[in-house]
């Protein structure tokens, strides 16, 4: 398989834009937070999908704290998938092109250690 699957130049520009993107991202959701090992362990994983919680906040009774938490975090958990989502294809995207570079800068260094042994047994042949 042709480890030549694309050809990319940055510049410092580009790379300060999408740092200044990436920043903006970060200070647009100030109420993310990082989980250590043990407390991901911990957290009980409600599927925010499922029907029946689903049913839950459209039909429950209205007014009780727990019910308005509830509303308030599905829908939380609803934008921010959408930003999730997207992320993670990006995140895709950056992980196979840097993949493609590490492919195709090991074709080139063996394309150059070949040009380097023919080169030099070029230098030791009398003329």
């Amino acid at each position: 398989m042709s480890q030549d699957l694309l050809d990319i130049t940055l510049s410092d520009d580009q790379i300060a834009a999408a740092d200044a993107a990436f920043e903006q991202l970060v200070r647009a959701l100030p109420g993310l937070t990082a989980l250590t090992p043990d407390e991901r362990r911990g957290m009980e994983l409600a599927n925010a999908g499922s029907t029946e919680l689903r049913a839950l906040v459209s039909n429950g009774p209205g007014g009780t704290p727990a019910l308005e938490r509830l509303r308030r975090d599905l829908q939380a958990y609803d934008r921010l998938h959408s930003v999730f989502e997207r992320v993670h294809a990006l995140h895709a995207m950056l992980d196979d092109t840097l993949a493609a570079l590490g492919g195709r800068m090991e074709r080139s260094a063996l394309d150059a250690r070949a040009a380097a042994a023919v080169e030099a047994r070029s230098a030791d042949e009398p003329c």
